[in-house]
This record gives C-alpha cells, structure tokens and sequence, in this order.
C-alpha cells in the first residue's frame, strides 16, 4: 500500500532516504553528507511544499517513492517502475494515485 507521510513520518522518510544515499553512492556512511537538522528545520519551514509517499507492506514501511538515478546501472530499476505504472519523464518517474 501507498500512504502519504505526515509530521510524524520525518524520521522513517529520512531514514530510507539516508539508506537510499549511502546505496546509490556506495559510501558506508550513516549520513552519507545528508545535513539531517537542516532538513528538518526546511521541511518545518515550508510543510506545504513537500510532499512523499511511503511503501507500507502489513504496517512495516518498506521503502520511499525515488527517482532513478542516470546511468545504465539503473535501467532495470527504471525498466520496474515502468511496468508497475509509472511513467518515464526523464530519470524522474510518476504514478498518480487514485
């Protein structure tokens, strides 16, 4: 299932997301340069301009709706996002959710 992150989601949003980092570049960082407090006061300054969705398999959040980084190292994670329905507009992806 796909649910919308609230207030109270922050720190699993920026959890995966840090997760999400130290994957793609490989680094073994925990932080992986993400500056946690600065996004967090930009995220309390505007909530209104920040939107993010999040896997939820039987309550456990399982992942974080992503672009796809370039290169074809990433072309079967793009080649995934496409055959559950969403759509290539250039390395970001979309899915409107009914």
């Amino acid at each position: 299932m796909i649910t919308r992150a609230t207030a109270d989601d922050v720190d699993t949003v920026l959890d995966l997301v840090n997760r999400l980092l130290v994957e793609l570049s490989d680094e073994t960082s925990q932080s992986a340069g993400m500056d946690r407090p600065k996004i967090i006061a930009d995220l309390s300054a505007a909530p209104d301009r920040w939107t993010a969705f999040l896997a939820v398999d039987d309550r456990t959040t399982i992942g974080i709706e992503a672009t796809a980084p370039p290169g074809a190292r990433w072309d079967r994670s793009v080649a995934f996002y496409e055959r559950n329905g969403f759509v290539f507009t250039g390395r970001k992806l979309k899915l409107l959710l009914s």
